[in-house]
């Protein structure tokens, strides 16, 4: 993702969708349980439910760390 964000300017919401992309490639996620958003000082928010799990995984990525 570093190198993709690192193209020319990626808005917020395309951010929040290869986020979605690929957490959704991952066989181990519900892909039903995907979510993405931003929050008010700018980083990315990213969750899902593990296939078989109860509790639901949450992450948030400042936008420098992302490579961005």
């Amino acid at each position: 993702i570093p190198r993709w964000l690192n193209s020319p300017h990626p808005r917020d919401a395309e951010v929040l969708a290869e986020l979605r992309r690929l957490a959704a490639k991952d066989p181990r996620v519900d892909v039903r349980t995907i979510d993405a958003r931003s929050d008010r000082d700018g980083h990315y928010l990213l969750s899902f439910r593990p296939l078989g799990a109860i509790d639901t995984v949450a992450l948030s990525f400042d936008p420098e760390s992302l490579g961005g």
